[in-house]
């Protein structure tokens, strides 16, 4: 979690948080670090916690890094204050249509 929190003060398009802009992020291949609480993995919907399991392997077979942060850590604690779902990339990558996009449709 320091990383990602350096990176961002340093150079915010080689870090991105939330659920579509991982995704996005994963689709072109730019993840280099992925940060997730287990919290996600706890879900009463079997679907989500399948997605986040397929992410955390899918990201480990494209030879990123992925650590599960228990949410009853300060470190999960943070990252749930940020979606619970982060990632440092490997390139800057501007995600931030997402965000726009977001508060268009809702």
């Amino acid at each position: 979690m320091d990383e990602f929190f350096e990176t961002l003060e340093k150079d915010y398009l080689r870090v991105t948080f939330g659920p579509k802009q991982v995704a996005e992020a994963f689709r072109q291949n730019a993840i280099k670090t992925l940060l997730i609480t287990d919290k996600l993995f706890r879900s009463p919907d079997y679907r989500i916690r399948q997605k986040y399991i397929k992410l955390t392997e899918d990201v480990e077979r494209n030879r990123g890094n992925v650590f599960v942060i228990s949410s009853l850590h300060p470190s999960g604690k943070k990252l749930n204050d940020i979606t619970g779902i982060a990632c440092i990339l490997r390139f800057p990558f501007d995600l931030g249509y997402l965000d726009d996009e977001s508060q268009e449709n809702g």
